[in-house]
């Protein structure tokens, strides 16, 4: 799966059955560090920027709202800094999902 646009990535999570969340809802996210940027960046090799490779944005997405039912949004950031008792948690989900959208 190849995702260049948020857009795009909003098309297949809403094929996977999930209710997206609005754009405002996903920077907000992202300031709280639950998501990675969604922004495409040409130069990935940049030091300091807060690069995601874009087909991955689907699957971080999809973890945040299955784990929003049972975690905080700051546990959430927490365990996607590799932080806190959420880490195996997320990390298990962050797997499962990108094993199923395949």
């Amino acid at each position: 799966m190849k995702v260049k646009t948020l857009n795009k990535a909003i098309e297949i999570i809403e094929k996977q059955g999930y209710d997206v969340p609005t754009k405002r809802t996903l920077s907000y996210w992202i300031k709280r560090g639950v998501l990675s940027s969604y922004e495409y960046k040409e130069h990935l090799g940049q030091q300091g920027l807060n690069v995601l490779y874009p087909d991955e944005i689907v699957a971080e997405i999809i973890a945040v709202i299955e784990l929003k039912e049972s975690l905080t949004l700051d546990e959430i950031a927490r365990a996607r800094a590799g932080n806190g008792i959420a880490v195996e948690a997320y990390n298990d989900k962050l797997e499962e999902i990108k094993q199923a959208i395949k």
